[in-house]
């Protein structure tokens, strides 16, 4: 028999046991004590109220962390169903108690089976995302023609720029576009590095950006892209190349970035050039 329970100091152990095994499911499943164990009291008391529990026979054999809430929907921040023959069975009755809520949302990343879990479970699947990492040991030779040149980005100068270009780049209609106060709350992060931000031009016009980022040491390539109307000239292919030796010469070694898995020519080229895909992570809903 089944039974759904809120998460207690008096059950806190048996969670720990199932919230430790989260990445079995999903790798993008959050961490509950890594959030929770910096909290005060009354804040983990609250954040407590976001967990169910799931018994079988008296047994803990799963949970359901509930994340961001609106009227409507549900953000799930964690699931996973531990050691149990009716796996479907099991996470049917966690979702039971998000009924008030009329979409679930969750983010999964690919492995195994998880995601036929999902559709049986009636999600559908969404935008997806492919993380992807180089290992730099050489700088790549690439001509470069005469006309191609490129530019850093001048703080106080250019950011106008920059957001002009990027909207071009990255016009979508579900997409909100940038404004300048985006660029300047950008600049004042953390990863934020000056010399990264770097524009490619043909002759005297602007005809692409691309960032780059550091977080804990690792380089990632962010906000990188050609006009269209400069597309399937070879300018992708030669900006990114620049980018990667700009890197190299920098002695840093490893470097990330992420693309639309239904972008084709770009998940083409960044492997062209030496990056291997790491995950593919999707966004889901379902209709409660």
């Amino acid at each position: 028999m089944y039974e759904v329970t809120s998460l207690t100091k008096n059950n806190m152990g048996e969670f720990k046991k199932l919230n430790a095994l989260k990445d079995e499911f999903n790798r993008v499943n959050k961490d509950y004590f890594k959030i929770y164990n910096r909290l005060n009291s009354f804040q983990k008391f609250l954040l407590r109220k976001k967990v169910r529990l799931l018994k079988y026979n008296y047994e803990y054999i799963g949970y359901i962390w509930i994340g961001n809430t609106s009227k409507s929907n549900c953000e799930i921040s964690a699931m996973n169903i531990i050691g149990h023959i009716n796996e479907i069975e099991g996470f049917k009755n966690l979702l039971s108690i998000l009924k008030p809520y009329s979409v679930l949302i969750y983010e999964c990343e690919k492995k195994d089976c998880n995601f036929k879990v999902l559709e049986e479970l009636g999600f559908k699947k969404h935008k997806g995302i492919i993380e992807m990492t180089n290992i730099l040991n050489k700088v790549i030779n690439i001509e470069i023609p005469i006309d191609i040149s490129f530019e850093k980005l001048i703080r106080g100068k250019d950011e106008k720029l920059r957001c002009i270009i990027q909207n071009k780049i990255f016009e979508k209609n579900d997409r909100v576009p940038l404004n300048i106060d985006d660029i300047y709350y950008d600049e004042m992060q953390s990863y934020y590095y000056d010399d990264g931000a770097i524009f490619i031009k043909k002759g005297n016009c602007y005809i692409g950006y691309g960032q780059i980022i550091v977080k804990e040491g690792i380089c990632y390539i962010v906000n990188f892209g050609i006009l269209k109307e400069y597309h399937n000239n070879g300018y992708g292919k030669i900006f990114l190349t620049y980018l990667l030796n700009f890197i190299y010469n920098k002695r840093k070694n490893i470097v990330k970035i992420k693309v639309d898995s239904d972008n084709y020519n770009a998940v083409k080229l960044y492997k062209s050039l030496g990056f291997n895909e790491d995950k593919e992570v999707y966004k889901w809903s379902l209709d409660t």
